[in-house]
Order: C-alpha cells, then sequence, then structure tokens
C-alpha cells in the first residue's frame, strides 16, 4: 500500500517475463546504458538479482519505468525472468520520468572508504585479493586498490609499520613485481625494490620499472632495473576523457598518492591484466 500522497502505488511484486518488458520512453539514462556493465552482470550471477525494477502495464505488455541496467544484465546473462515492482499506471509522463529520475539519482555510490575497510575484513577471512574479488564478484583491480597494505609481502608490511618505507612506496613495489598476495616467498625481492625506490629513484625510472618488472618479474631485480632505464621514456598514448572522468581520474591519483599519468597508466595495466593480457 502506498503512504498516503505518494506518486508510487505497487500492485504486485513478482517474477515477470523478460520478454515481456519494453524499455519505455521515460527512462532518464539515456547514454552509456551499457558501459561497464560486466561488474553488475558478475553480481547477479553470483548474487542473483539484489533489487526489484519497476514497471507498469501498458496494452497488454509492461513498460519499464526503473532498473534500465539491470533489465539489460538479465537479458545478457540469458535470464527467462526478472523480478519486477509492477505499479498503478503513472498518471501522466512527467510522472513517470519522476520515478526514473528518482531511482537514479537515489543510488549513490558507496564511499571509497567503505569499499576499503569491506574488502580489507573479506582478505583477512579468505586470504587473496583473487579470491575477494571472486566472492564478492568485484572486478579484481578494485579489490587490488582498495586492499593495500594486507596484500604486501610481511616483509614489506614491516618496513612501512617501522617507518622504512612510505606506503605507496610499498604498493608500487609489490605491484611493480606482481606479488601476489598469500604467497610466502619473493617478499626480501620486493623489499629490495621498495627501498631503492624510496632512496630518491626518479618518477620515470620507477614507472618504466613497474612496466618492465610486469611483463617477467621472474627475472633478477638488477636486470629489470637496467631494462628499465633503457626503456625509461614510454610511447605516449593519447586518451580523451570528459571533464567528469579526468575529475574521477585526479580523486583516484589523490587517494592512490600518484601524479595523474601515473594513476592513468596504473589503470590501464590493471584493466589489461585483469583481462588477461
Amino acid at each position: 500500500m502506498a503512504e498516503q500522497g505518494a506518486l508510487i502505488r505497487v500492485l504486485q511484486t513478482g517474477m515477470f517475463p523478460i520478454d515481456s518488458i519494453d524499455m519505455g520512453k521515460h527512462q532518464v539514462r539515456t547514454r552509456h546504458v551499457e558501459d561497464n556493465l560486466d561488474p553488475l552482470k558478475n553480481s547477479m550471477a553470483r548474487f542473483g538479482q539484489l533489487a526489484s525494477i519497476t514497471i507498469y502495464e501498458k496494452n497488454g505488455r509492461y513498460e519499464l519505468l526503473a532498473g534500465q541496467r539491470r533489465l539489460s544484465a538479465a537479458e545478457q546473462l540469458g535470464w527467462d525472468k526478472i523480478r519486477a515492482d509492477l505499479i498503478a499506471r503513472p498518471r501522466d509522463d512527467l510522472v513517470a520520468k519522476a520515478i526514473s529520475l528518482i531511482d537514479n539519482e537515489m543510488r549513490q555510490s558507496v564511499s571509497h572508504a567503505d569499499v576499503v575497510k569491506a574488502c580489507t575484513e573479506f582478505f583477512y577471512r579468505l586470504g587473496s585479493a583473487k579470491a575477494v574479488a571472486a566472492e564478492l564478484a568485484l572486478p579484481y583491480a578494485l579489490v587490488r586498490n582498495a586492499v593495500k597494505l594486507p596484500r604486501c609481502p610481511i616483509e614489506v608490511q614491516a618496513a612501512v609499520k617501522d617507518g622504512h618505507i612510505q606506503l605507496h612506496t610499498a604498493i608500487r613495489a609489490t605491484d611493480a613485481l606482481r606479488w601476489e598476495d598469500g604467497r610466502t616467498e619473493g617478499g626480501d625481492k620486493v623489499l629490495d625494490l621498495a627501498k631503492r625506490m624510496e632512496d630518491k629513484m626518479p618518477r620515470d625510472l620507477q614507472k618504466a620499472i613497474m612496466s618492465v618488472g610486469r611483463s617477467d618479474p621472474g627475472k633478477p631485480l638488477e636486470q629489470i632495473i637496467e631494462e628499465a632505464k633503457y626503456r625509461r621514456k614510454p610511447d605516449p598514448i593519447k586518451v580523451v576523457l570528459s571533464h567528469e572522468d579526468v575529475g574521477r581520474l585526479s580523486k583516484f591519483a589523490k587517494d592512490e598518492e600518484l601524479d595523474e599519468d601515473e594513476a592513468a597508466s596504473s589503470l590501464v595495466l590493471d584493466g589489461l591484466e585483469s583481462r588477461g593480457y
């Protein structure tokens, strides 16, 4: 039952055939609808549908008012039915548009600090960032960026806690040698690199080491550094971002204590690695 004065009156909640639902003309979200849909698909495949979509009956079929991305994800997953709130038909187009807008605006993203806290708690329980990503159906790169010190080698963690190495340097060295959490060997090599990075190593050389080290972390450290010196001038790539995305990149760079070029490079490399390249 709707509260007095409410614009929405739910008639029924249940499972409805996806092929009976039309997208509708009142959707507020018209751009980038399917951008970055994989995390939602992975979540729905792992945990099921956590929130209903909203529909109303029209000419013997149903028209979607809210939940466009959930519906798209369900279609791509091959689902036949989806859980929906069937509401009374909105009294006019403006009310329908308002319902779509409110559904999108009320879905506020979880804060970065809350993501870090949750991922870290799961990390201590499961033992690796890969296990956390699989358990929560989250991108591996997101989990790695959320879980910082705990995924570094124990030797490096101790050096950070003792104040000998800064956290961002520890993370950079850990990622440069692709040291996977849960390993027990190779920590001394990561610690050695972190100490060298901390000792006034130029930023461009550090970036080159990360590139060389990620491609073949099994090489001796001296060989990685020498190859990095030779390749320290990378090929420039131009990426065009919207004003909003530049702001997001700047925030990420600040959180990771990187400059924007390093942040962009890190995200690209993480994305390539997560897709097996």
